[in-house]
């Protein structure tokens, strides 16, 4: 079986039971399609996973600018932050522009 073509997938539960079937496809050899559809899974879950561990965190992007050399820069990068911790964060920023602005 593991090197004859795929002409259909049947994907079924732990139970037996089947959840999806693709037929007519022709997409390669069993074990190939076996790893792409075991990679697909494991990728599933990860993302799953990392959702879950998202939830209740804020999503927020910080960017820095460098105006100091002949070229300004700019850095961007996302952040996934608890409420304390964007609160403390906001007061952060607000403390450095205040200064900024002192200065």
């Amino acid at each position: 079986m593991w090197g004859e073509d795929v002409g259909a997938i049947v994907i079924t539960d732990p139970d037996g039971h089947e959840v999806r079937r693709a037929d007519g496809w022709k997409v390669g050899k069993t074990a190939e399609v076996a790893e792409f559809l075991w990679d697909e899974m494991e990728h599933n879950k990860a993302r799953a996973a990392e959702r879950e561990r998202l939830v209740g965190l804020k999503s927020v992007s910080i960017t820095s600018t460098d105006a100091t050399g002949h070229t300004p820069g700019r850095t961007t990068s996302r952040y996934h932050l608890t409420p304390e911790q964007l609160a403390q964060v906001l007061s952060l920023a607000e403390r450095l522009a205040a200064a900024n602005a002192a200065g």
